[in-house]
């Protein structure tokens, strides 16, 4: 729902210079938008070109989540890579590059008004040079309690009633109206109070669907809990195997050896090193 408001020449243009404070027009705008690029659910939620000065990455999050950073760094590469012609890349002179903004915009109660976020904070620490490479996500609080403190973004009409839309659904949900129930009068609630009017109208039946439906962090994170156990299991099986493999061709080995069997005869038969047999021996005592 964020991205299909937000998404518009117009709310883009007048989102960046509230942001920026770079006056921005709507006819600069060009929406860079990727999706796809982060595992199979994950998408890119709003990325614009402002003329040929400015890339900007909007990402949207209910929850904290403090690997934006390098989810940017990996959203802006791709951006870049679209952009840059290949041929470019080995010409004598520098191109210019069209300067990035990193955004999060979040709407958990807990985190401060605005607050940054560093590329460089996830690297190993000890390490006695600066970190070569560093990226700076700025993190925005819009839920609607935190939302008002920020007068510039307060006074963006979209931003504030989409803010305010989530905070009455969430608010619905927490005195007992069922997830449906909750979306339903929350959007006719706003129609009727004049909030997002035109907006929820013309898009009454999706905005259920998108809100009702939209990529549930939770649900991913159980998504990602569960393929990373079933990853470990198939490893697990798979160093199972590797194991019994192994025991059985030491079994072997060591079978080979009782009998004073040459070592290059028994490297030949279980594809074992001549040292590595020569060690098995050696711990066994059975070295000859």
């Amino acid at each position: 729902m964020f991205r299909k408001l937000m998404e518009t020449p117009e709310n883009l243009a007048e989102f960046h210079t509230r942001l920026s404070n770079i006056p921005t027009l709507p006819e600069q705008i060009t929406i860079r938008t990727i999706k796809n690029i982060l595992f199979n659910r994950q998408k890119n939620d709003i990325a614009y070109q402002v003329a040929d000065r400015f890339i900007v990455l909007n990402e949207h999050q209910s929850t904290i989540n403090e690997n934006m950073p390098v989810r940017m760094l990996m959203y802006a590469a791709m951006i870049y890579r679209r952009l840059i012609p290949r041929h470019e890349l080995y010409r004598e002179r520098r191109f210019a590059l069209p300067f990035p903004e990193f955004y999060e915009f979040n709407t958990s109660e807990k985190l401060p008004p605005v607050s940054t976020m560093r590329l460089s904070e996830a690297f190993s620490t000890g390490i006695p040079f600066e970190p070569p490479l560093e990226l700076i996500v700025t993190r925005y609080n819009i839920s609607y309690n935190v939302l008002k403190e920020n007068k510039a973004l307060w006074d963006f009409l979209p931003l504030r009633g989409y803010s305010f839309f989530v905070h009455n659904v969430e608010d619905r949900k927490n005195t007992g109206e069922s997830p449906a129930d909750a979306i339903r009068n929350a959007t006719d609630y706003c129609i009727e109070h004049d909030i997002l009017r035109k907006f929820l109208l013309d898009h009454y039946e999706e905005v259920f669907d998108m809100y009702s439906l939209r990529w549930n962090e939770e649900d991913y994170k159980r998504a990602m809990q569960e393929d990373a156990y079933d990853e470990g299991m198939e490893k697990g099986m798979e160093k199972g195997l590797e194991k019994g493999k192994l025991d059985t061709t030491i079994f072997i080995v060591k079978n080979m050896l009782n009998m004073k069997r040459p070592y290059a005869e028994i490297a030949q038969a279980t594809s074992m090193p001549p040292e590595e047999i020569a060690r098995i021996a050696e711990e066994a005592h059975l070295s000859y």
